[in-house]
């Protein structure tokens, strides 16, 4: 299976499933942020009192834009409208909804009306 990275986190065209929007955007930032905040204590460059990290904090703001293309895909893979990502706006129901949508429910089998899948 072949993957590509650049497709997956900068294209909002296709579809994701449920398996794919856990490893692709879960899994790397609760890896990699934590470890950047290893880093960071470790080096010196986290401010406890702000709560701010130099490596970790870099890596979330430039994780806004991928994670969120991710989301449309995935809302893709449901044969639904990229906007609604945007119930994710709303306190507590929105982020209740998206989880439970976009990562509990299963997707359309096969092209949706969006495009392919993007990984089989």
């Amino acid at each position: 299976m072949y993957f590509d990275a650049k497709q997956f986190y900068l294209w909002a065209v296709g579809g994701v499933n449920r398996s794919q929007r856990w490893l692709g955007l879960i899994l790397p930032v609760f890896l990699i942020a934590p470890s950047l905040m290893a880093i960071d204590m470790t080096t010196g460059t986290y401010d406890p009192h702000r709560g701010l990290a130099t490596l970790s904090g870099l890596f979330m703001v430039r994780a806004v834009i991928p994670s969120i293309i991710v989301l449309i895909k995935r809302f893709h893979g449901l044969d639904k409208s990229g906007l609604w990502v945007l119930i994710g706006l709303i306190p507590v129901i929105g982020a209740l909804w998206s989880l439970i949508e976009l990562g509990c429910l299963a997707g359309t089998l096969g092209p949706s009306r969006f495009g392919e899948p993007v990984m089989d």
